[in-house]
Formats: structure tokens, C-alpha cells, sequence
């Protein structure tokens, strides 16, 4: 597993760039960096042992469900684990959205926000709170953390990179913006063949990409940063080099 030192946290960010979006009602919702860390590395853990469970089940000539989906799916399960992580402890202030359609992913629990737990629908939930995104990085590259959405209208993503060690999924950055708009994203893609099974598609343009880089939250330090100072700078990746 990774370790806690390993990683580091972005201080530049300011509590408008860790805000939830929109603005609830009376309320301001924020992004505990150190909350999130300690979320990661919940995340990290739980992983390493539930693959460590499944390497017993497969050695025992158990077929495993988790060996048949692919990466870009499971991009989306880690995404929605350190989403959950968070929430655990962050005692539940937050939750996941019940309907598995609804948007967004994650929303603010209080009163104002009891009806979306109570009778789950497919709106969208306008008082605050995030969507979950995965990105395995395949080249460990900072300069390659992207995302996509199946709409344009997601303006407020948590965007998980992640990575094998040791043939366990490994949490090594976690990036936020509460900024996007429809003109960061590219129009929706989706397939010509009306029997495609296919999902509908978007990808951030470099409007979109720079928002995200620029909301890191957490790194590892295995992310390879770009040679240019300039963009260290830019991006406040100075932080986390070491002397």
C-alpha cells in the first residue's frame, strides 16, 4: 500500500476552490483536504485487502466477477469508493445520491435535502454536492489527468487518478473544480449504430483539463510532473517537489 508521506496536499487552494457547487441554502459546503487524505488512504487500504481476499478466492478456483470488468470501469467504482470514503468520515454530512441516474453523485445531507434520500429520482439536485470521476494514468503523467461525463452539464466533478502496485489499485492524485461549464466539455459523442451498446460521451476540452489540473487536492510522488518551471509554478507542483 501507499503510504501517508508519500503524498502531498495542495495549501495554495482556497476554501472558494474546495467549495461544493452550487451554494446550498444557508449552508456552504467545503473539501476537507486533510478529511481527504485520510479518505484516500482509507480507499488504498480497503482495496489492497479486498484484492488480497481475491487472489485466495481465485487461487481457489473461484470465478470472480472483478476479473471480467475492465479498467475503464473500474475507474468508475474507485472513483465512487473515495467518494463514499469521504463521506464515512465526514460522519455522513455527505452521501451518495440513492439513485444510481440521479445527479449529482454526491450531495450534501440535510434538511432541505432529506427528500432526495427519501423518494430517490433521476433530477438533478441543484443545492450542492459532486460528481465522482476515475482515470486509471497509465503513464503516471500529472499533465494526462482527464475526465469525461455522459453529459455537459457536470460543473462540478472529483476526478480520482489511480494506477496497480503490486497489482492492487492504488489511489495517486485526486483533483476538484467547482468551475466547469457546458463550453469546457466537447459535444457529446455517442454511436451512429442505433444497436450499439455504446454509452454517449464527453471530453473535457483544455478549458476543462486546465480547471481540473489546476484543483488538485492530493499527489503521490510517483506523478511525473513536466519539465517546464513555468508550469510547476503554474500548477503549484513546487510544492510537493522535494529538496
Amino acid at each position: 500500500m501507499l503510504k501517508s508521506e508519500e503524498y502531498v496536499t495542495n495549501q495554495n487552494l482556497t476554501k472558494e476552490d474546495l467549495k461544493f457547487h452550487p451554494d446550498s441554502q444557508d449552508k456552504t459546503w467545503f473539501f476537507d483536504l486533510d478529511k481527504m487524505k485520510t479518505a484516500v488512504l482509507k480507499t488504498n487500504m480497503d482495496l489492497y485487502f479486498q484484492f488480497q481476499q481475491h487472489e485466495i478466492w481465485r487461487n481457489d478456483g473461484k470465478v470472480l466477477i472483478l476479473d471480467h470488468i475492465p479498467d475503464k470501469n473500474k475507474s468508475g467504482g474507485i472513483g465512487e469508493c473515495l467518494g463514499t470514503s469521504y463521506c464515512q468520515i465526514t460522519n455522513n454530512n455527505v452521501r451518495k445520491n440513492p439513485h444510481e441516474s440521479g445527479s449529482p453523485d454526491f450531495i450534501p445531507f440535510f434538511e432541505d435535502s432529506r427528500y432526495i434520500f427519501d423518494a430517490p429520482t433521476k433530477e438533478t439536485y441543484k443545492l450542492g454536492g459532486f460528481d465522482s470521476k476515475g482515470v486509471k494514468l497509465r503513464t503516471m503523467r500529472f499533465m494526462d489527468v482527464k475526465a469525461s461525463s455522459h453529459h455537459t452539464q457536470t460543473s462540478s466533478p472529483l476526478v480520482t487518478a489511480w494506477n496497480y502496485f503490486n497489482e492492487v489499485p492504488q489511489i495517486i492524485g485526486v483533483f476538484y473544480t467547482s468551475r466547469l461549464t457546458e463550453e469546457d466539455w466537447k459535444k457529446v459523442s455517442s454511436s451512429k449504430n442505433s444497436n450499439s451498446k455504446l454509452t454517449s460521451n464527453a471530453r473535457l476540452l483544455s478549458s476543462g483539463l486546465e480547471k481540473i489540473r489546476m484543483g488538485w487536492l492530493i499527489l503521490h510522488n510517483s506523478l511525473k510532473y513536466p519539465h517546464d518551471k513555468k508550469l510547476l509554478i503554474r500548477y503549484n507542483l513546487n510544492l510537493s517537489l522535494k529538496d
